[in-house]
């Protein structure tokens, strides 16, 4: 099973690959200049308001072509939640998507449906630092991480990150790369004040209770109903 996964797998990756890059190159050939906005715009069910009027139409279609490729089934709803998507450029977009690929997420259109953001973040502050912190942390499959919580790009590291692995780290046996693994981005990064009074509400409650998750990641038999997710004084 495990020889047959590394084959399949770098195999998906090569054919993700060859969608994603050069499709940049065909869809700067294949946008049709006699097209106009509200063509281009009511090909894809998008409405006619959603970019300004003087909006370049062959640079939309180029766009709306990329995702398509991407993978964005919901393009007209990813759209409407995110405008300024429209004007993106696949140009830009492309290192993006293949550093993505690299690290072997392959629902790239899941990714951009939930954070399009991704596809105009910056590559080494937003993208590499995390992943490498991520794996400094002991968290697993960074691919199935990514792909689940891609709004990790719009977390500042000293801000929102730091402060709560700080704050993880004063709990006594807590195995943090398995409990970042367990909790979604926005909940494993709360502040800290937040998640300590989510702690002390399961340990005030008849009996004392702990999430699975939390618990899993605690080398533990006993609850957690002491001191152990207390912040330190």
């Amino acid at each position: 099973m495990k020889a047959l996964r590394h084959v399949v797998l770098p195999a998906r990756l090569a054919r993700l690959r060859r969608v994603a890059a050069p499709s940049v190159r065909a869809c700067s050939t294949n946008a049709s200049p006699l097209r106009s906005l509200a063509t281009v715009l009511e090909a894809y069910r998008i409405p006619s308001d959603a970019v300004l009027a003087d909006a370049d139409a062959v640079a939309v279609d180029r766009q709306l072509q990329f995702l398509s490729v991407l993978g964005v089934h919901s393009i007209p709803a990813t759209v409407e939640r995110h405008p300024s998507l429209l004007l993106g450029d696949p140009h830009f977009a492309a290192p993006r998507v293949e550093y993505l690929l690299s690290l072997g997420v392959h629902e790239i259109g899941k990714v951009v449906q939930t954070c399009p953001q991704i596809l105009g973040c910056d590559i080494t502050y937003d993208l590499h630092r995390k992943v490498q912190i991520l794996q400094a942390l002991g968290v697993s499959s960074i691919a199935r991480w990514i792909t689940r919580n891609p709004y990790i790009v719009l977390m500042d590291v000293e801000s929102d990150m730091r402060p709560a692995v700080e704050f993880y780290r004063k709990i006594e046996y807590l195995k943090l790369g398995k409990l970042l693994s367990s909790l979604p981005a926005g909940v494993a990064f709360a502040p800290p004040q937040e998640t300590q009074k989510k702690l002390d509400y399961f340990k005030a409650s008849p009996p004392p209770r702990v999430p699975q998750c939390i618990a899993r990641a605690l080398s533990l038999t006993q609850p957690l109903c002491h001191s152990h997710a207390t912040m330190a004084s």
